[in-house]
Parts: structure tokens; sequence; C-alpha cells
């Protein structure tokens, strides 16, 4: 099986008395009942009259967010993981400067100085 596959389980979701298997899957069960925009609260009600099952309402919003993400990937299925904090802007079609223009800029100022960069602006610019 290659890497990042998940393998196709035929293990059941709930257990011979109906139960969920565990308490994710009860949230799974839930959502499925109430639908992805149903509120932590109401989610721990019905988890309470229809399985008896307690659970705070914080993993509730947690296992919701984790099983809404399940649904979501990227365009290759794979997690993008981006270097540094801020991203990255855009090139402009209409020959505007980019924020990269602008490192690079002050990347040579801090390299060679401001005035020779000027000079070098200067010459370019014939």
């Amino acid at each position: 099986m290659p890497k990042g596959v998940k393998k196709e389980t035929t293990e059941p979701t709930t257990q011979a008395n109906g139960k969920p298997k565990n308490k994710m899957d009860g949230v799974r069960r839930a959502m499925s009942t109430l639908g992805n925009e149903a509120k932590p609260i109401k989610i721990q009600e019905w988890l309470k009259t229809s399985f008896k099952i307690k659970m705070p309402i914080s993993t509730i919003s947690n296992y919701k967010s984790l099983i809404l993400k399940e649904g979501k990937a990227s365009k290759n299925g794979r997690r993008v993981k981006r270097k540094g904090g801020r991203p990255k802007a855009a090139p402009s079609s209409a020959g505007g400067i980019t924020v990269q223009d602008i490192e690079a800029v002050k990347s040579l100022v801090d390299q060679m100085g401001a005035e020779k960069v000027q000079q070098l602006a200067q010459v370019l610019a014939k």
C-alpha cells in the first residue's frame, strides 16, 4: 500500500447492541443525523439521549473539527506545509512591485549599502 493512503476498514462502526464503537464514532453519527453545522451543545444532548454517552463540549468540538477536516484535501491529496509565517505574494500581471521584489532590494541594500544600490539603479535606468 503506498505511503499516505488510508486502508479501507471493514470493521463495523457499531457494537452488537447498536451503540457507537467509540466516542468519535458517536460524534460522527450525531453529525450525520443533526448536520455538520450542529452546535456542540446539541450534539452533547443528542449523544446523552440516544446512547447515554456523557462527553465534554470541548471534546465534542475537537472531534467535530477533526471529522470535518477528514473530508478536505488539497488538489493532489497532500497537506501543504509552508515555510515562514506569511503567504507569498502573487506576481502582478500589470508589472507592479511584489513583496519579493522589495525583499530582494532590501537584501541588496543590506549587502552593498544604500548609496551603491542607488548608483546601480541609476546605471540600470539609463
